[in-house]
């Protein structure tokens, strides 16, 4: 089956050949037409030229004829006769070009007196009349013939004149016609060209999209198979441990396990909420509820929810909130945010730490810091914190383990809600996350 790419580029292709096919069929008429005009032009130049000869051979044979009316000589006499006898022939081959390449009527008045003065020439010939008396009695018809002469003449110019500016507008037209073709077959190229390009730009983006939806398959079967398998494995071995040893082991040790189990659990669950959320926006059922915000409240909601894992490691985290203003957001998608950057700076920051959020407003954007004073990292690992298919899983200082999964799912959900997010980092100095969001006019 033919696709629209094939159809498109093989209508084109019909289209340039029709354009080609047209104007060669054109070309070839009015090339044809002009060589027509050509040659009606030469043939009217050497008839111009016959003529022009026998104007002058009339006005020999009058000095011929004046002459031998004086002396009547028969030298004269013979010369005189052949002298007609030329012109005859010159006017008969004139008349017959005339006629036959249809330049002048066939029973034109000009043409009939040529033709007449011939015929009466003929008739003094073959009945021996005595030519005295023959050039007295056609003298008046010499100045007809004279006259006859300068009308075909005229007559000639004009047709000449008529088939030069034929000639010269077929020509015209060829070259209109040849650049014409040019600019169609420049275009038509140009639009498949551009058509091309942007099928390769299609089969680019299906490409980059089928190479992202096998990374975002390996992914997620390297968190289920690995991320959370493994928390599981530290659940069972705990729980087996207090389950065949619950009469043995003293009641620190069976809590002491039992918190591990908490603190898996949680991790775990997390986890699982961070999955299924990046799976929905894989997806593309994920779609973000705008409302009318308020940041500082889904701070404090955050840090009710994380403060106990602060307290873990012993350490503080701040709020300096210097914005009142309300953002148009999903108010679950920025929560879920904040949890997790807020959770990694937790990850990665020593025992007696400090992390600081921040709040400030500047050019209707509300601007929000997570600052820690952690391990930091280094620049490539800073390049690739967003990449899917750089693995970005980082041991924690307290021996937490992770995914890298939370920090793509904060950039994604953070685009979503028309914001931007930003990274600094330096190692041992700490790492500043900043969140960009549009603030509601007011």
């Amino acid at each position: 089956m033919m696709n629209k790419l094939n159809i498109q580029i093989i209508g084109l292709i019909i289209v340039v050949s029709i354009i080609l096919i047209t104007n060669s069929i054109f070309n070839r008429y009015s090339f044809e037409q002009s060589d027509l005009a050509s040659f009606k032009r030469d043939t009217i130049d050497q008839i111009l030229k016959d003529l022009e000869y026998l104007s002058f051979q009339s006005i020999y044979i009058d000095d011929e004829k004046t002459e031998y009316l004086k002396t009547k000589n028969d030298t004269i006499y013979n010369r005189l006769i052949k002298l007609y006898k030329q012109e005859f022939e010159l006017t008969q081959k004139i008349v017959s070009e005339l006629i036959e390449n249809k330049l002048i009527e066939k029973y034109s008045q000009d043409i009939a007196i040529l033709s007449k003065f011939e015929i009466d020439f003929t008739s003094f010939v073959n009945n021996n009349e005595n030519l005295t008396d023959w050039l007295n009695n056609n003298s008046h018809k010499t100045i007809s013939q004279n006259k006859s002469i300068l009308n075909i003449e005229k007559l000639l110019q004009e047709k000449r004149k008529v088939y030069i500016s034929n000639s010269k507008k077929l020509i015209n037209q060829i070259y209109i016609s040849d650049i014409i073709q040019t600019f169609l077959i420049i275009a038509i190229t140009i639009l498949i060209v551009i058509i091309l390009y942007k099928e390769k730009i299609k089969y680019k983006i299906l490409a980059d999209n089928y190479k992202q939806i096998s990374i975002t398959k390996d992914k997620f079967f390297s968190i289920i198979s690995h991320d959370l398998k493994n928390p599981f494995n530290s659940i069972f071995g705990f729980s087996e441990l207090i389950l065949k040893n619950s009469r043995k082991y003293p009641i620190e040790k069976i809590e002491k396990f039992v918190e591990n189990i908490y603190y898996v659990s949680k991790n775990t669950y997390n986890l699982l909420e961070n999955l299924l959320e990046w799976s929905r926006l894989q997806s593309k059922k994920l779609k973000p509820n705008f409302q009318s915000v308020n940041i500082n409240e889904i701070i404090k909601d955050v840090f009710e929810l994380l403060k106990h894992i602060a307290e873990q490691k012993f350490i503080s985290l701040t709020f300096e909130s210097n914005s009142t203003s309300n953002i148009s957001a999903d108010r679950e998608m920025v929560k879920t945010v904040l949890r997790n950057l807020i959770t990694n700076a937790i990850k990665f920051t020593d025992v007696n730490g400090q992390i600081i959020l921040k709040t400030f407003e500047n050019n209707k954007i509300l601007y929000i810091e997570i600052l820690d004073n952690g391990i930091g990292m280094d620049e490539t690992t800073k390049n690739n914190l967003f990449k899917l298919e750089v693995k970005n899983s980082i041991i924690g200082t307290n021996g937490e383990k992770g995914t890298g999964l939370g920090l793509i799912l904060c950039k994604e959900l953070t685009e979503l809600n028309n914001g931007k997010i930003t990274v600094e980092s330096e190692i041992d100095k700490g790492t500043k996350f900043t969140i960009l969001l549009p603030i509601i006019n007011r």
